[in-house]
């Protein structure tokens, strides 16, 4: 613990050489926050909020009433900004303070001005993987003002019905009612579908290199603006990203403010939106809705949460031109494919051969299984590899409270409710998308039974039988019960609604070409409806 300690406290400058003075480690990030926000290229790139939308009809001034709610909507023990107010100051300043926030939130309204205060913000570097000297290997979470997001606040509410109308359903990221388990479920009926048929599918989970902080500013409002964003919203908006600036907050200590040209932050409100929409942008001009998989007359070319985007197709021609225009569209808007975190599926019969794809002439990888959106996806659409790792996942949680299932003054009722609390849904993440057959089942079985043991204490050399196991702690194998119920659950709520025609359209859908000869493995929709006692069209029907 100590040597990582150490290892975090240095870091290597930009020619890769070593430094520890906490003064030159502070001019290090510095250096690296300008790089990261203000590497604009071409000056015309600059952001003038000032010649932005001039006419723009002004929007209806905020309400008290919405203010309030915009407070209450605050959520409590989170970091303050550079001003150092707590959000759970603001929900008690009483009717005459909420007057105040009204009247200062109105002005800026009017005015398109923002306080200089609003405008600056503090990053926390969170270490992300790789080698801890190297700055890039950190993700910038903005620590802002509470005050700045209820007016923030105030502007998504206004604009929430208007970005989810401009997005497709192929996006699930920072949107109402939808989530990675939805996109996960996608995949795996997708991957068991092909699978089954005589047809094949390339999949490329493409990385973009720093893609929020690649942003352009000036292409995000033109975005806006030809999608029909309010004027006034936009230019509240421009007026809030101009003459931005930044610390870096390292050691207890902060770096010089740097400006801030490009990007949006994360740890804003605003930002997941604004980057949906981005993102949005950089799908419809890549012009890839004829390429794809092919399922009941729709082509499917990608399924995205926020940046984590998956690119997919039938053939490995339509592939390279879905890959080639994603990274040219993305280019014009700033964000760069990451080549080297970019990898290839290829669902083929058994013995074909596999090719290559390419970005900048740089090969990409071809892997039989990927982790997307935290679950582990395969070329076969076997769930193994995933459960085996929730199972990995969970003992790891397990062993770092070690020191609460070795109290002894803690009752064992509680420690069961911990384990159901803190311990299970790291181990269900992602179940709602596995086809579990009989031996996952056991698995599962036996992964509960060695958490059980584990809170008694229970050696293996004791020879202790499961049943005397279970009755000590007065309790019984739940787990395997608690994820069918959740898969159940899931399916009830997500195929009735048809949260999205994608949803609709994979479950109900079939694809081009003929069934492959013998019995199908087993397959989530198979798994759900077995449960159910009924057919898929009678759950949607029943629904």
């Amino acid at each position: 613990m100590n040597d990582r300690s150490t290892e975090i406290k240095r870091k290597g400058d930009k020619d890769g050489n070593t430094i520890t003075e906490p003064e030159e480690i502070l001019k290090r990030w510095n250096e690296y926050g300008k790089t990261l926000f203000s590497g604009l290229s071409d000056e015309n790139e600059k952001l003038r909020p000032e010649e932005l939308l001039v006419n723009a009809e002004t929007e209806p001034l905020p309400l008290l009433d919405e203010v309030k709610a915009a407070v209450r909507e605050l959520k409590s023990r989170k970091a303050s900004g550079l001003d150092g107010i707590p959000g759970e100051v603001l929900k008690f300043v009483g009717e005459s303070g909420m007057k105040a926030i009204h009247h200062l939130c109105c002005k800026i309204w009017e005015t398109c001005q923002w306080p200089t205060d609003w405008k600056s913000q503090e990053f926390v570097m969170l270490h992300k993987g790789g080698n801890i000297k190297d700055c890039s290997n950190y993700r910038t979470i903005a620590l802002i003002s509470h005050s700045r997001k209820v007016l923030l606040i105030i502007i998504l509410n206004r604009q929430k019905s208007k970005i989810e109308q401009e997005l497709s359903d192929c996006q699930a990221g920072y949107r109402i009612n939808r989530g990675t388990i939805d996109m996960l479920f996608v995949l795996q009926i997708l991957t068991e579908k092909v699978r089954n048929s005589d047809q094949e599918m390339y999949i490329t989970f493409i990385d973009y290199s720093k893609a929020f902080e690649s942003v352009k500013h000036n292409h995000l409002f033109n975005t806006m603006d030809l999608m029909g964003f309010p004027k006034h919203l936009m230019k509240l908006i421009a007026g809030l990203y101009s003459d931005q600036r930044a610390t870096i907050q390292w050691d207890d200590k902060k770096c010089e403010f740097f400006n801030i040209t490009k990007g949006v932050t994360q740890g804003c409100i605003l930002s997941p939106h604004l980057f949906n929409i981005y993102t949005e942008k950089i799908m419809q001009e890549a012009d890839i809705d004829q390429l794809g998989v092919n399922i009941n007359g729709r082509n499917l070319t990608n399924l995205r949460y926020a940046d984590d985007t998956a690119l997919m197709s039938h053939n490995i021609t339509s592939m390279r031109r879905i890959l080639h225009r994603v990274d040219e569209s993305g280019k014009k808007a700033g964000l760069k494919l990451n080549a080297k975190k970019t990898k290839v599926m290829q669902l083929k019969p058994e013995n074909s051969s596999l090719y290559d794809l390419k970005i900048d002439q740089t090969v990409l990888e071809n892997v039989e299984d990927f982790k997307y959106l935290g679950s582990v996806r395969t070329i076969d659409g076997s769930c193994s590899k995933d459960i085996k790792m929730r199972i990995g996942m969970a003992k790891k949680k397990k062993i770092e409270l070690n020191n609460v299932w070795k109290d002894h003054n803690i009752p064992i009722e509680v420690k069961l409710k911990l384990l159901k609390c803190l311990i299970w849904p790291v181990m269900m993440y992602g179940c709602e998308a596995w086809s579990q057959k009989k031996d996952h089942d056991k698995r599962i079985e036996a992964a509960e039974m060695w958490f059980y043991r584990r809170i008694l204490r229970v050696k293996w050399t004791d020879k202790r039988t499961n049943e005397s196991v279970l009755k000590e702690l007065k309790t019984e194998r739940t787990l395997l019960n608690l994820i069918n119920a959740r898969k159940l659950k899931y399916v009830g709520h997500a195929l009735p609604n048809h949260r999205t025609s994608l949803m609709e359209t994979v479950c109900e859908g079939r694809l081009d070409g003929r069934i492959r000869k013998g019995r199908p493995p087993m397959s989530l929709l198979t798994n759900l409806t077995t449960a159910c006692g009924l057919s898929l069209h009678q759950i949607i029907q029943k629904s």
